[in-house]
């Protein structure tokens, strides 16, 4: 640490086409650049910094500056429920108000003030935002919540521990998971969990792997998969896709929900890597729950 003289930031600008775009990659971040520069280790305090972060951001929009919008806490994509959602959003910012609608225009200046969680019962797109004294807005999110019927469980005979587990190898890679149904497996196995069948020192750099079986839900709710991949990936609850993770990319996680009732469904995972790092790992939660690690003693064939 005696040898560092200072701190740099650098914005690297190959993807960056525009001045505009250049500036949301820079604003807030040039703040808290000069936060840890210039600030004594034992003087730093986050949640201070915040606060002083809301006169910056008032002084970004007399500037036009096109800084980065804090996002909103309580927006996601989707929302699947069986019988009720409560939507609940939280402002990163002060001296704000959230605006929204229900029947699929943009929100204005005039639209639904938010004041307080409100419950819904129906499908309902919801589309909201955020805007400043000065009129500036945030980026609009579009919240899907849609009402299911959780999928029936099954009732599977003389089942296994285990996923039925299809290997591939291949000479070249290839780049989607849906790929893997135009080849035959070079080994067929049983895998206790969601992992690789083999030593990572014994895999080749192109491979793939199909799991398939059934996992057991404890109680009929709303679950919520998960899949952290590199490269690609797709998990499927009954036939239904789940997560889409497909394609070239370095360690990546996505995740999708689904109603499910309690029981036994039908579980399978698409995978394929193409060189470089190799990493797979399946997570479930349900409600305020952490997510957990799909476990084997859930799974069987």
């Amino acid at each position: 640490q005696k040898f560092i003289l200072g701190v740099q930031g650098n914005l690297w600008t190959e993807f960056i086409k525009t001045p505009r775009q250049a500036e949301y990659m820079l604003f807030p971040r040039m703040c808290a650049l000069a936060e840890a520069a210039w600030s004594a280790k034992e003087k730093r305090d986050l949640q201070g910094f915040l606060i002083r972060l809301e006169k910056q951001f008032n002084r970004f929009d007399l500037m036009n500056i096109n800084y980065r919008w804090p996002r909103m806490e309580g927006v996601k994509e989707t929302n699947v429920f069986i019988d009720k959602f409560k939507v609940d959003l939280k402002s990163k910012r002060k001296n704000v108000e959230i605006r929204y609608t229900t029947d699929g225009s943009l929100p204005s200046e005039n639209s639904l003030l938010y004041k307080k969680p409100f419950v819904i019962n129906e499908t309902t797109i919801i589309r909201v935002t955020e805007f400043a004294s000065s009129g500036k807005h945030g980026p609009v999110y579009e919240i899907n919540n849609i009402k299911k019927a959780p999928l029936k469980a099954l009732t599977p005979q003389n089942t296994e521990k285990g996923l039925k587990t299809q290997y591939f190898e291949f000479k070249t890679p290839i780049d989607s998971t849906l790929q893997l149904y135009n080849f035959q497996a070079t080994e067929n196995t049983v895998s206790k969990k969601f992992i690789f069948p083999f030593a990572d020192s014994k895999l080749p750099d192109y491979f793939g792997l199909i799991f398939s079986g059934y996992i057991k839900i404890p109680q009929t709710d709303v679950y919520t998969f998960s899949v952290q991949s590199n490269d690609g990936s797709r998990l499927f609850i009954d036939d239904k896709q789940v997560v889409e993770n497909d394609g070239w990319h370095g360690p990546f996680e996505k995740a999708g929900e689904i109603a499910l009732q309690a029981g036994r469904h039908k579980i399978k995972l698409l995978y394929f890597q193409s060189g470089g790092r190799k990493s797979l790992k399946v997570y479930m939660k349900t409600g305020s729950e952490p997510k957990v690690e799909i476990p084997g003693d859930i799974l069987c064939h």
